[in-house]
């Protein structure tokens, strides 16, 4: 199987200024059939400081499975003092997680989330932003567009053909 993502429209959510917040979604190219594959969640603040955040997507779990998510770099690396919290219950098809900068909020962008994903079958799953709230250090609600029209497609790696052995002999006997 392979793994291959397709990124379609960008959607507004709110007013946003000439600089505005943007969530997206960054995946890996390709991954074999059953392996664990992750997909990070990434934040582009645009100058704007950002102290929290609540956030939660939808996905189909028949394709893929979620394995857990982690906090990313945007928290483990740049913040002192954070809080992370995952929402998520196995088996469901919906990531729900918030997190904070504690103390001090954060201009700089990248990874907030890491999802870790396992390929169950050959598929399409739409990744739906549902939910999106971003908060300065005020605790005033900051306006982010995120993308729109994910998609995780999960293909066979090699097609397979019933061929009959007369074939390909033939192939060998030139």
């Amino acid at each position: 199987m392979r793994f291959v993502f397709a990124t379609c429209l960008m959607m507004l959510i709110g007013a946003v200024s000439a600089s505005a917040q943007h969530l997206s979604v960054d995946p890996p190219t390709s991954q074999p059939d059953f392996e664990e594959f992750t997909v990070d969640l990434v934040l582009d603040p645009e100058g704007a400081t950002i102290m929290g955040m609540e956030i939660s997507l939808a996905f189909d779990h028949l394709v893929v499975r979620l394995d857990g998510i982690d906090a990313g770099p945007w928290f483990t690396v740049s913040a002192p003092d954070y809080f992370f919290w995952d929402y998520t219950h196995p088996g469901t098809e919906l990531i729900h997680f918030s997190g904070a900068s504690l103390g001090v909020g954060q201009d700089i962008g990248g990874v907030i989330a890491t999802c870790h994903f396992t390929a169950l079958q050959g598929g399409i799953s739409p990744v739906n932003f549902l939910g999106t709230d971003l908060r300065d250090p005020e605790n005033n609600m900051i306006p982010v567009t995120h993308t729109t029209g994910d998609l995780i497609v999960i293909d066979d790696a090699v097609a397979t053909d019933a061929v009959a052995w007369d074939r390909v002999k033939a192939l060998y006997r030139r």
